[in-house]
């Protein structure tokens, strides 16, 4: 992870005064860059990251090997913080990933998420992606747009924020799930 990228996510969770207990990182691994090492989770009571690769055991975090599209594992609305940053580009179908991560967030928890994006040139009026040619591997499926991330990753969160970092660009969006709008499956 870029140490831009890194820094902004720290300052973002820190502004956020997030009180979590229940963590879930989806796509993170567990070979120290982990956004759940981040030292204000050190005592958190349940902290998992899951991928499709197999992670190295960790005492600090529960390493899961599953695919992100079906959560199984988890109840609804049970972490207080979902984290998920350099993985929705790689999810072929990943709406579904971005449907259980909302679902198994707990009412009044949040969810952040970092995607590679495009944004408008700040000369022009158009829309402007730059290309990262051979820097993701040969699965790398998709870019965003701060509408992308409001509209569709963060639909139906509350209080949604939208920051941009670096060049090419990284959309690092952050949303609510509303105590009100609990829902069962």
């Amino acid at each position: 992870m870029h140490p831009v990228v890194h820094t902004k996510i720290h300052s973002i969770l820190k502004a956020s005064d997030i009180k979590a207990d229940r963590l879930l990182e989806v796509g993170g691994r567990i070979d120290g860059t982990s956004l759940l090492l981040f030292p204000e989770f050190s005592q958190a009571l349940e902290r998992y990251c899951v991928n499709l690769e197999e992670m190295p055991a960790d005492p600090r975090i529960t390493g899961i090997t599953m695919n992100a599209n079906h959560l199984d594992l988890f109840d609804d609305d049970h972490f207080d913080l979902v984290l998920c940053n350099a993985t929705l580009e790689h999810d072929q179908r990943f709406w579904l990933t971005v449907a259980e991560m909302r679902r198994v967030l707990r009412p009044g928890g949040m969810m952040l998420v970092g995607v590679p994006g495009y944004v408008k040139h700040p000369r022009e009026s158009v829309e402007a992606a730059i290309p990262v040619l051979n820097h993701h591997g040969r699965q790398d499926f998709y870019r965003f747009s701060g509408q992308a991330m409001r509209t569709v990753i963060l639909e139906g969160l509350d209080h949604v924020t939208i920051d941009v970092v670096l060049t090419p660009p990284r959309i690092i969006g952050t949303g609510w799930k509303s105590p009100a709008r609990h829902r069962t499956r």
